[in-house]
C-alpha cells in the first residue's frame, strides 16, 4: 500500500474508488498527540469502497479541532483489511486507537 502525499484537509480531494486514509494534526512536533507508549501526529484513520465517503466522515471527526489537518490516501482493493491492519499496528505501538477513530469509523 503506497500513500499520496499530505495535503490540507479542508481542500483535499478524494480518489475515486476504495482505500483507507490517514489524518495528521498540525505541522512538525506542534501536531504531537500523547499516547499510552508515545507520541503521534495521526489522529484519525478511515476506509472502505469509497474514499470520498471516508473523508466525509473524517472532517466531520475532526470539524472540532482547532490545528491544521491533513490527510493522505493509498488506494486499496482490500480496503476493510487494510484499515484494520493499520489500527492494530497503531493500537499495538501507541497502546490506542488515534484520538478521534472509533469504533464506528
Amino acid at each position: 500500500m503506497r500513500f499520496s502525499s499530505w495535503e490540507p484537509l479542508a481542500t483535499a480531494v478524494a480518489p475515486r474508488g476504495a482505500g483507507v486514509l490517514q489524518v495528521r494534526a498540525g505541522l512538525g512536533s506542534d501536531g504531537l498527540r500523547r499516547y499510552p507508549r508515545g507520541t503521534s501526529a495521526m489522529v484519525y484513520y478511515d476506509g472502505g469502497t469509497d474514499l470520498g465517503a471516508a473523508l466525509d466522515r473524517a472532517r466531520a471527526h475532526t470539524q472540532h479541532v482547532t490545528t491544521p489537518m491533513s490527510v493522505r490516501f493509498a488506494s486499496s482493493l482490500t480496503a476493510a483489511d487494510d484499515l484494520a491492519k493499520l489500527l492494530g499496528e497503531f493500537e499495538r505501538r501507541f497502546g490506542a486507537l488515534p484520538s478521534l477513530t472509533t469504533d464506528d469509523g
